[in-house]
């Protein structure tokens, strides 16, 4: 937990808090500003909001966060305007009953002073607080990373974000029933607003330069009821231009559990230079961009070759006797990230429930007075045929049954199998 330095203090307000954060990480051709931010408070029982905002700058993102106590739990945006333009959600994160928080998007959303509409799904059961915010110096393709939550009751709501020297972090914060609230240490308050009701909203927001990983917190004087959610604000690039797609993904050898994959190397900027990672991923049925998202993804994929290069990748821990559906992005340092791959079919085997044979002609040889050599022909994998993977050869001073087997003593350095008849 961060020390919290001394902050205002506010009297008589409920508490349950709902935080998001947000990394901004450094533009290659302008550092990450904030341009304008606006605030409104939403009434107990009013449905929408309108909010008057002036947006300026290059390479915009805005983001609107909507701090809602939430006393019935269905309270809920159902859609926010810009000018018009509709933005996009990124996350919502509630806790019970108590609190919760929304945040949507717009890229480059058009300049000058405009109207921000936000339309909830009914009148409000008790308040909330927006909050409309425009970042310069964003990515205005692959503007923010992924979105995570989480929920607690402890005094102080906090989340680690990974960061580095250079970025910028955003926090939103929703509280409801608390008597002082203070940011933690080394963060720079943006907003704050209280929206009387009879269970008290508080919203506000901070910033703070990044590190390693940066810890964004509230302290809030009571324990009660918060949550938590981050999401990654990606810098301004003159890279804009994604790998190409993987357009000959095939199959190759197939056991029970694994499927053997090639494909050949595209590029950092569509087929030229060396991309920086890929990302694989399988289903049981078909893959495609709508549900990329829920298929599985493998994991020790090779780093990308220069473009043209042979990749060749195994997935493994597959079920035997299943079709699998395979596809693959690839991603530069950006990061822009490929359009799917096409997506080809393997079924894995059956398992294998064929044993080696015994060995039927194991013989001593040579002895001396601590050891002794034994000798024998090589089983199969299946029975008589193929190749064995191990052997465990043990030793004791009575003679070794099936049913004594276990007691028998190991020995150790057994040579690899050979092929059957060996």
């Amino acid at each position: 937990m961060k020390v919290n330095k001394g902050g205002v203090h506010k009297p008589y307000l409920a508490l349950v808090a709902a935080l998001f954060v947000f990394v901004l990480v450094p533009g290659t051709s302008a550092a990450q500003t904030v341009a304008d931010t606006s605030t409104a408070i939403v009434a107990t029982g009013e449905s929408s909001k309108i909010v008057s905002h002036t947006t300026s700058g290059a390479n915009r993102l805005m983001i609107v966060g909507v701090s809602i106590n939430n006393n019935t739990s269905s309270d809920a945006v159902t859609s926010v305007t810009y000018n018009g333009v509709p933005l996009d959600t990124v996350g919502t994160v509630v806790n019970d009953n108590d609190a919760t928080v929304e945040i949507w998007r717009l890229i480059a959303p058009p300049t000058g002073t405009h109207d921000v509409v936000v339309t909830f799904n009914q009148g409000l059961s008790a308040s909330a607080v927006i909050a409309v915010i425009t970042f310069t110096g964003v990515h205005q393709t692959t503007p923010l990373g992924t979105f995570a939550s989480a929920i607690g009751t402890s005094l102080t709501a906090s989340v680690d974000v990974p960061s580095a020297a250079g970025e910028l972090v955003l926090d939103v914060v929703s509280v409801e029933t608390s008597t002082s609230w203070t940011a933690g240490a080394g963060q720079t308050e943006r907003w704050s607003k209280v929206a009387p009701s009879a269970d008290d909203e508080f919203g506000a927001g901070s910033t703070e330069p990044g590190a390693a990983s940066v810890t964004m917190s509230w302290w809030m004087g009571n324990s009660k009821h918060w949550a938590i959610g981050g999401v990654s604000i990606k810098p301004f690039s003159s890279d804009v231009t994604a790998p190409d797609a993987v357009t000959d993904l095939a199959t190759g050898t197939v056991t029970a559990s694994s499927v053997q994959l090639s494909w050949t190397a595209p590029g950092d900027d569509a087929a030229t230079g060396t991309a920086t990672t890929y990302d694989v991923r399988y289903s049981t049925s078909t893959i495609n961009a709508g549900n990329w998202g829920s298929a599985t993804p493998a994991s020790g994929e090779p780093s990308p070759q220069v473009a043209g290069s042979s990749e060749s990748f195994t997935v493994t821990g597959l079920s035997a006797s299943t079709t699998y559906y395979f596809a693959i992005k690839t991603s530069d340092e950006v990061p822009n990230e490929s359009a799917i791959s096409n997506v080809p079919t393997a079924a894995t085997s059956a398992p294998d429930g064929t044993a080696p044979d015994a060995v039927t002609n194991l013989a001593t040889g040579t002895v001396t007075t601590s050891s002794v050599q034994l000798s024998w022909t090589a089983p199969g994998d299946d029975g008589a045929t193929g190749t064995a993977t191990t052997y465990d050869v043990r030793y004791s001073t009575s003679t070794i049954t099936a049913g004594n087997w276990g007691s028998a003593t190991p020995a150790s350095g057994e040579p690899s199998p050979q092929v059957a008849g060996s």
